[in-house]
């Protein structure tokens, strides 16, 4: 059983979706490796700045935001985990291209859970309700998550990206979000 049926299994009802980073050509298993360790890094780091007090008061304007609130609060969550992946050590583009992924995440109710190295690069993406779940596709759908991907990729190869997520995972995520509480699918 693979990380994403595991994790399926945990959640009622929330969805964690995983989304594919495939490279051409391949990058090396160590880099692979590598970008591994270095977001789940991050995760770690977010999941720490999520705790200040400060970033939890700004994270209470999220219960009832407007459109205002939400890109005031998307635009201060950048600022704080750009802080602090550069107090982490990270690289400037790496810093600019993940704190506002991060950020998006945050203020629409998705959560970066673990990320995966094997065919391919799999982030897994914990999505709380419908409208987190069609943020995420709307994410990768702009390309979004492609120029992200592509510039956290730079660190180690130079390399062609594409991001997607496979309709049945989609599907699962949707059935997830959509059945009965407390009564599986």
């Amino acid at each position: 059983m693979d990380l994403y049926c595991k994790i399926v299994h945990v959640f009622y009802d929330t969805a964690v979706v995983p989304v594919h980073v495939d490279t051409k050509p391949p990058i090396s298993p160590a880099n692979e490796q590598h970008l591994e360790s270095e977001l789940t890094r991050v995760i770690d780091i977010i999941n720490s700045v999520k705790q200040k007090p400060s970033v939890e008061k700004l994270l209470k304007r999220l219960r009832y935001p407007t459109e205002h609130v939400k890109y005031d609060v998307e635009d201060q969550l950048t600022t704080e985990y750009k802080s602090a992946l550069y107090r982490a050590g990270f690289p400037v583009s790496f810093r600019c291209s993940v704190a506002p992924m991060m950020a998006r995440n945050t203020v629409n109710d998705i959560t970066l859970l673990a990320v995966r190295h094997g065919s391919s690069i799999v982030g897994y993406f914990l999505c709380k309700t419908d409208q987190s779940l069609y943020e995420l596709c709307q994410m990768i759908l702009s390309g979004f998550m492609h120029e992200v991907f592509t510039i956290i990729l730079e660190m180690v190869a130079q390399t062609n990206v594409d991001v997607y997520v496979r309709a049945k995972d989609l599907v699962c995520a949707q059935l997830c979000l959509s059945s009965t509480p407390d009564r599986g699918l």
